[in-house]
Parts: structure tokens; C-alpha cells; sequence
């Protein structure tokens, strides 16, 4: 079965992908000429990443009929690192922890990068 091509465009967690793996060729790319990465660009991940996982959850909490308050997206975005294991725990069970985690290391992406470009230069 094929997935429609603009269902894919407006998928959050595609962008969420995307916006992890740009972050990860910048760190590398930052690392491997010795520059230290930027403050801007490491509050703009943080800021571009949480912003990201409240839309992804919003749109899958509107997909799945989960029943939450209507703040519950604007606590997503100021503190996903809690609620987003909780909410894929609620709507998936045992499954959802294991995906949270997924979700923290995928947010780890582009420091395991710039330590990855770092430890292969230092040999």
C-alpha cells in the first residue's frame, strides 16, 4: 500500500527527521573544522525540535481521538522530554516507552554526531 505524497510533506515526525538530520550534518560539519557549534544554533534546536513534537503529537492525539486537555499541547512544547513518553505510553501501552526513548535519542542525533566527527579526529 502506497502512501500518498502529501500526506508524507505534512507528517510531522518526517520533519522532525529531516530537522534531526540537517542539525547532524551542521554539528559534524562544525566538528570537523574545529568550530564549536553556535548558541543560536543549538537554541534553535532545542526551540525547532520541541515545537516539532507538539505538532507531531497534536496531529497523532487528533488521529488516535485521545481525549486530554486543551492545554495539554502547549505543556508538549515547553516539556516534551516528560510528556511525550507519557503520552505514547497512554495511547500505546509498553510500546510507547520504548518509543519515547527512541524519540530521546532521536533529539541525541546531532551531539552523537559532532562526538562521533570528534573521536574519529582524535586518532
Amino acid at each position: 500500500m502506497s502512501i500518498p505524497r502529501s500526506s508524507l510533506i505534512w507528517n510531522p515526525f518526517v520533519w522532525l527527521a529531516v530537522l534531526t538530520m540537517l542539525f547532524a550534518v551542521e554539528s559534524a560539519a562544525f566538528t570537523y573544522h574545529g568550530e564549536e557549534i553556535p548558541h543560536t544554533t543549538e537554541s534553535l534546536w532545542v526551540f525547532s525540535f520541541s515545537i516539532l513534537a507538539g505538532w507531531w503529537v497534536y496531529s497523532d492525539r487528533r488521529a488516535r481521538a485521545f481525549g486530554a486537555p486543551f492545554e495539554f499541547d502547549a505543556f508538549v512544547v515547553f516539556a516534551w522530554p516528560i510528556l511525550v513518553p507519557y503520552y505514547l505510553h497512554c495511547t500505546r501501552g509498553r510500546v510507547g516507552l520504548a518509543l519515547g526513548a527512541g524519540i530521546w535519542l532521536l533529539y541525541l542525533v546531532p551531539s552523537l554526531a559532532a562526538w562521533g566527527v570528534y573521536l574519529a579526529l582524535a586518532n
